[in-house]
């Protein structure tokens, strides 16, 4: 049987394990933060000028102008009804 030298490489396998620990937090943290970032935050970060809205943010942005018009409308018929004695 060969004699067989052991080394101890504990001091260089935690060092490789904190260091590898190191990069997971950091990964993990960058994550986080990506995600909570707006829209414009993530379209500024990358440069563009103006972010892309969603088919639904589009839609919805529609609907609330409608509303709004038809409160007004809506409004300014009320005042009329009222300054006309109805």
């Amino acid at each position: 049987m060969a004699a067989t030298s052991i080394q101890d490489r504990t001091s260089e396998f935690k060092s490789v394990l904190a260091t590898a620990q190191r990069k997971q937090n950091a990964n993990k943290m960058g994550a986080q933060r990506r995600s909570l970032l707006t829209d414009s935050q993530k379209a500024a970060a990358n440069g563009d000028a103006q972010p892309r809205r969603s088919d639904f943010a589009r839609k919805a942005a529609e609907i609330g102008r409608g509303i709004s018009s038809t409160m007004g409308k809506l409004e300014k018929l009320a005042q009329r009804t009222y300054s006309h004695g109805g």
